[in-house]
Formats: C-alpha cells, structure tokens, sequence
C-alpha cells in the first residue's frame, strides 16, 4: 500500500491478495468489511433523497428573481450543465470523487 490511495482501491487490492492467496475462513467465523467502503453509497443515498426539494425550493427562489420563467429557465439548465460538465471533468482527468463508482 502506498499513500495517497483511496479506500476503495486498497480495499480492492487486499481482496484480490486475499483471494490470491486461497485464504479460507475457519467455520463460523466471517469477514465483514465498512467503513469507508460504505460510505459512497450512502452518501450518494443522502444527497439524492433531498434532491427532489432542492430542485423545487431553487425553481421556486429563481424564478421571483428573473421575473419570468424563460430567464430562470436558462439559469436552472446553466447550473444543470454546470454541475454535469463538472463530473465529466473529473472522469476524462481520471480524478474521483467519494460520489463517483471506480471504474475499475
């Protein structure tokens, strides 16, 4: 293991060793493993469970601030295209984020 590896990279590495080496648990004994390894899932659980109000409470300030739909309309598609462009980025510069799956 080097520093600077994400969790879920170790964490692949040590099962491939693990698996590799035929290592077999003893009856009755298992091998559980958290932590950081599931800390992605429900993170991006989180952050989509209150994305249905985020939404609507930003239509909702944008549109009494343009003063017409079309406006915030454009606004609304601008942060969208912003916020996707941005993940992109991150995926052609091969950079994750604890969101992002591994490709691996």
């Amino acid at each position: 293991m080097q520093a600077g590896v994400l969790p879920e990279e170790a964490l692949v590495e040590v099962q491939a060793r693990i698996a590799e080496a035929g290592f077999v648990l003893p009856e009755g004994v298992r091998l559980q493993i958290g932590g950081d390894a599931d800390a992605p899932a429900s993170t991006l659980n989180n952050l989509i469970a209150s994305l249905g109000l985020f939404v609507t409470l930003s239509i909702v300030m944008v549109v009494p601030t343009f003063g017409n739909f079309r406006l915030a309309g454009v606004a609304i598609v601008v942060s969208g295209l912003s916020a996707g462009l941005s993940m992109l980025a991150l995926a052609v510069f091969a950079y994750r984020s604890a969101s992002m799956p591994s490709s691996d």
